[in-house]
């Protein structure tokens, strides 16, 4: 038998299948199995020079000190299943969390190890503390993972809400959230976590009106104010939204949930902006030219956001956000409009700053078009002295009489609405 061999057998590599399962972790190539059997050999060396000899699977059910068994689940250089046999054994709550934050991560599936050790961590000071601060990343995603994880066993909402906000890993901070219920503590978390993704996390499960609006217009991330204004209701908070918070998404968010017809007057007559269209066509279905053709009219407003990805001048990778908004106009359970807008992401990046968020590029007005392309003319020409220049952009797209339409490229007031007449006389 040849050295290696010699070695391996001595220092248990091949005991309890540890070499099936470190060729397993190692079953992407030849190369990286080499390797793993070289570092194995190495930890072997190493324990022969230092004359210490490995504890045995066998021995370890002799040994009861929990300082000893914590010594020979942290040693690099401990045969594995042995360390994995000790972790087991462990009852001892602090030393359960210092195996768990502390585990040596070079170690091939030392994430097992660390695992095995919370599994009997009951304590929730010391589960939160592992949550926060394990400094191995599978170890981190393990407590949010389906085999008892470290936040699952947390009930204490104190204790939830500081992971939430001391936590390094997102996923973490999220699944914190998930089990905080109560409502203070919710609320501060929505305002105070230094992260956005914990912020958005305790947003969506925020139910006070004026709290959600006023997230929606200071918070920092127009994520989290976009979770916000989805949750809001109340109607004057909307219109308060509206005014105060320049962001399309979250403009959109707002006016989707708008119903009040004088909010709705106000934000049409104020610009020619999406937000105002979106308000305009929603007053526009409700007019009786509309109501009385159609049967159980609705508005479906869909927002998606997106992202792509770009190198810059400087050869990093940067991600631009933008939005994708789906407007129909469903009556009877059929679709009788849409509009479909996507981003409109550059093919390069350039000189675009990537800070910036890209607006669905939509045209509201089409969606007017279509509800009323069996009009007639004499109809349309009343429409074309519409309040609203949406109504009358979309009027101008079907008319035919010349004389109307020179009339419009002379004195209509809105730019938009000339421009599609005069395209018309073309």
């Amino acid at each position: 038998m040849n050295v290696s061999r010699t070695l391996c057998m001595r220092h248990g590599v091949f005991e309890n299948g540890f070499f099936s399962r470190l060729r397993g972790f190692c079953d992407c190539g030849k190369r990286r199995l080499l390797l793993a059997i070289a570092a194995a050999l190495m930890f072997g060396l190493s324990n022969v020079e230092s004359g210490e000899p490995s504890a045995g699977t066998s021995a370890i059910n002799e040994i009861n000190d929990p300082n000893r068994l914590t010594e020979i689940v942290l040693d690099l250089n401990e045969n594995w299943d042995v360390r994995l046999q000790a972790v087991k054994k462990l009852t001892d709550q602090a030393l359960l969390a210092k195996v768990a934050m502390e585990v040596p991560i070079p170690v091939p599936l030392a994430g097992e190890i660390a695992n095995a050790a919370i599994v009997n961590l009951t304590d929730q000071s010391l589960l939160a503390k592992v949550a926060i601060e394990a400094r191995d990343t599978n170890v981190r995603v393990h407590a949010v993972s389906a085999c008892k994880p470290a936040v699952e066993k947390l009930t204490d909402q104190s204790l939830l809400a500081k992971v939430a906000a001391d936590a390094q890993t997102s996923d973490i901070r999220v699944a914190a959230i998930g089990k905080i219920t109560d409502k203070a503590i919710l609320e501060k978390a929505a305002v105070e976590i230094i992260w956005p993704d914990a912020r958005q996390a305790a947003v969506e499960k925020v139910k006070e009106q004026p709290l959600l609006a006023k997230i929606a217009v200071e918070d920092k991330s127009w994520r989290v104010q976009l979770a916000a204004a989805r949750r809001v209701t109340d109607q004057s908070l909307l219109a308060k939204i509206i005014a105060e918070n320049a962001h399309p998404a979250v403009q959109c968010a707002a006016v989707t949930n708008l119903s009040d017809k004088n909010f709705l007057a106000h934000i049409c007559e104020k610009d020619e902006t999406r937000v105002a269209d979106i308000a305009c066509l929603k007053l526009f279905l409700d007019r009786p030219l509309i109501t009385s053709k159609f049967n159980k009219l609705n508005m479906d407003v869909d927002l998606q956001l997106e992202s792509q990805s770009y190198v810059n001048n400087y050869g990093a990778q940067v991600e631009v956000f933008g939005e994708q908004l789906t407007v129909r106009i469903v009556a009877d359970g059929l679709v009788l409009a849409g509009a479909l807008g996507p981003a409109g992401f550059p093919e390069k990046l350039g000189g675009y700053n990537p800070s910036d968020f890209l607006p669905a590029e939509i045209d509201i007005s089409s969606l007017v078009t279509q509800l009323i392309k069996d009009l007639d003319q004499a109809a349309l020409v009343k429409l074309t002295a519409d309040r609203y220049s949406l109504v009358r952009m979309a009027a101008v797209r079907s008319l035919e009489d010349k004389a109307t339409l020179e009339r419009i490229v002379a004195e209509d007031p809105s730019e938009r609405v000339r421009t599609v007449a005069k395209l018309k006389l073309k």
